[in-house]
């Protein structure tokens, strides 16, 4: 019985607090790391002025690449959509696939320059990669005349043109 004990603590909690992390978790690194945006409360969000209680929210990370055209496919075919964050590195000779993604109804979300951690960055680099991919993601949007969304969540301190 103790082997299986220490069996669930060694290998089970571990994957348990990382999918599904305790409160308590959550409102340790929302002190340590205040400037990330660790939770949404359901009961801010919103559809048409409505407060909703069920809502999913699909996110493709690491857009373009060459899975994502068939990503939007399987999309297409589910009548489902999703916001694809783009990595600004990866842009270069794919712009085609973002805009078909933005005709397709996808939102465009900002993933910076490269996948990797931003808080390694310095915030002038961060800034500056930030700008750019924000460039190429409203750069799509123009190309298929399409107005640019909205950007529904942002830090308290971000600065805003």
């Amino acid at each position: 019985m103790l082997t299986a004990i220490c069996v669930v603590i060694t290998f089970i909690l571990p994957f348990y607090v990382i999918y599904k992390p305790p409160n308590l978790l959550i409102r340790y690194f929302q002190q340590k790391w205040p400037d990330v945006l660790w939770h949404v409360p359901a009961s801010t969000l919103r559809r048409n002025g409505e407060e909703v209680d069920k809502v999913v929210a699909l996110t493709i990370d690491d857009a373009p690449s060459e899975f994502t055209l068939d990503i939007l496919k399987v999309l297409g075919e589910n009548e489902a959509k999703a916001t694809l964050f783009v990595i600004g590195g990866q842009v270069g000779g794919r712009e085609t696939i973002l805009q078909h993604a933005a005709k397709a109804g996808m939102e465009l979300g900002n993933h910076a320059m490269h996948d990797e951690p931003s808080r390694s960055l310095t915030p002038a680099v961060l800034e500056a990669e930030v700008r750019q991919v924000e460039g190429f993601i409203n750069g799509t949007y123009d190309a298929v005349n399409l107005p640019h969304p909205p950007r529904l969540l942002q830090h308290k301190d971000a600065q805003t043109d």
